[in-house]
């Protein structure tokens, strides 16, 4: 570990742009088309210059390329990073690839469900190959077979926004039945980047209006809000982090894609604030202490 390296709380990388699925609330816009994945080279550059504490890979679809993601989350406890998360859509892992990666020091396995049904599942993957029976099927390897903690989220969409309680019952009897393993569960707003576009946004009273229909209980809710929409939340007993200040919630404030693009922001998908591999020794801590990218909108409709 290089200590003269600048601290950050959060660091993402962009393991490859490469996905399997076309999701239409994708906010990178990854496809089966993209080919780009992250250098060796540029891994080690940015853990000389940034000390994070925790490092999340993601994608495109991370599990693509397990012939870099187990080394690479190897590199990252060798850097002494605390915690390791992957940000996967479960359909590629199954219990071999999932206990190599844990013995490579994964910690957290971060994923989206969205639906227990398996057409609109691919419907909502836009692959007709997606299977949320695999993905189901991980869940429980993960839980029975592993050490490895789970974070799913819920993206709220006008086409999954009715699944909530469904999903949320089904994460909650298995966070009942091995207390300790989930998170939390993510509710998560449609980020509009990417292919994500605002006519499948709801708002957030349409939101609430379904989460006030029921008691939340034992698994824990977390709500990434814009502005003062976390009002409408609040109330239910779920917790609520502004997304504006990215120190406070539960995605990195800090992402390197896999062109060495730098963004001091929440979100995966923004225009690049820097280059990495164009900073002079000394000129990181002075662009991660400026303001966030101007590109990044409150676009929740309340």
């Amino acid at each position: 570990m290089n200590h003269q390296a600048i601290p950050v709380p959060s660091l993402e990388f962009q393991l490859t742009d490469t996905c399997q699925n076309n999701c239409g609330f994708c906010a990178n816009g990854d496809s089966p088309s993209k080919k780009q994945s992250l250098s060796p080279e540029l891994l080690q550059e940015t853990f000389r210059r940034m000390r994070p504490e925790s490092v999340i890979f993601s994608g495109g679809e991370p599990t693509i390329r397990m012939d870099l993601l187990a080394p690479y989350i190897r590199a990252a406890r060798a850097a002494e990073v605390k915690t390791v998360k992957i940000n996967t859509n479960l359909e590629l892992l199954d219990p071999e690839r999932l206990m190599q990666l844990e013995d490579a020091g994964l910690n957290i396995v971060h994923f989206a469900l969205n639906t227990l049904e398996p057409e609109q599942h691919r419907n909502l993957r836009g692959n007709p190959h997606a299977e949320v029976t695999r993905v189901l099927e991980n869940i429980h390897v993960i839980l029975e077979q592993t050490r490895l903690k789970l974070k799913p989220e819920f993206v709220c969409m006008h086409e999954t926004v009715e699944n909530f309680w469904d999903v949320y019952d089904y994460l909650n009897d298995l966070h009942v039945a091995h207390p300790g393993r989930f998170e939390t569960i993510e509710l998560q707003r449609l980020i509009l980047l990417g292919r994500a576009c605002d006519a499948s946004a709801p708002k957030t009273s349409e939101i609430a209006e379904i989460i006030s229909r029921r008691t939340l209980g034992a698994l824990q809710v977390d709500a990434l809000c814009f502005g003062q929409e976390g009002a409408q939340f609040a109330p239910y007993g779920i917790h609520v982090f502004p997304c504006y200040n990215p120190a406070n919630c539960g995605c990195s404030p800090v992402r390197v894609d896999v062109n060495g693009g730098v963004s001091k922001t929440n979100f995966a998908g923004l225009q690049a604030d820097f280059n990495i591999m164009n900073v002079p020794d000394g000129g990181i801590e002075r662009l991660l202490s400026s303001p966030c990218s101007a590109s990044l909108k409150a676009c929740a409709k309340v």
